[in-house]
């Protein structure tokens, strides 16, 4: 209860302190910056993103959120899930002496929890949300809102499925590039060498190749 009422006034302090500037933070959140049109820029980017997915897991699970971050964050820009929620978690928490931002946290947070999505982030999101204030409520949607707009599957053109592993009960989260087929034939020779480096290689990102 205690760990309650404490994660509450954090995330009361956090909204409060945001509140004065939400005008210039929506103008920042809402302008998505031009996607690239050439086709090699186009699977470059898509594949620095799926390195940049797993190098930011692998630093998560090891706990090392602040080498995390930058990886987590260049994969959450173009709508993965996971690395949406890891970095949510970390902004909230203030994790491994990452500066707390709470309103850019939950909305990380809320991103990743919108459409299809594991239930796990789901539900830690409806958790965090339930102690935010109900004053505060209206300004927590219009963040989440925001955030959607920019780094939400519709925007970012990422498709996320939910399938079970092979054998088992377990439901894994995919998500990928709608469109990377129109793309195989660009990625460059080093792809396969980069991918496998970092045990990707078999990813929906080189089937078909």
């Amino acid at each position: 209860m205690a760990g309650a009422v404490l994660l509450g006034m954090m995330l009361a302090q956090g909204f409060g302190t945001w509140a004065t500037e939400i005008e210039a933070d929506e103008e920042v959140v809402v302008k998505a910056p031009p996607l690239e049109t050439d086709a090699e820029a186009v699977a470059n980017r898509m594949l620095d993103t799926y390195l940049s997915r797993e190098r930011g897991r692998r630093l998560y699970l090891q706990h090392r959120y602040a080498e995390a971050v930058p990886y987590l964050l260049a994969a959450a820009k173009r709508g993965f899930k996971m690395s949406q929620a890891r970095l949510g978690e970390i902004y909230v928490l203030g994790l491994d002496d990452v500066p707390q931002d709470i309103a850019a946290g939950m909305g990380w947070l809320g991103v990743a929890a919108s459409g299809t999505t594991m239930p796990s982030i789901r539900n830690r999101f409806k958790e965090l949300r339930s102690h935010v204030p109900p004053p505060l409520q209206p300004r927590l949607e219009t963040i989440v809102a925001a955030f959607a707009a920019k780094y939400g599957s519709e925007a970012t053109g990422v498709t996320c499925t939910r399938d079970k592993l092979l054998g088992t009960n377990t439901t894994k989260l995919d998500c990928f590039f709608g469109d990377e087929w129109k793309y195989v034939r660009y990625f460059g020779v080093d792809a396969d060498e980069s991918l496998d480096s970092m045990g990707l290689v078999g990813t929906r990102f080189v089937r078909g190749r």
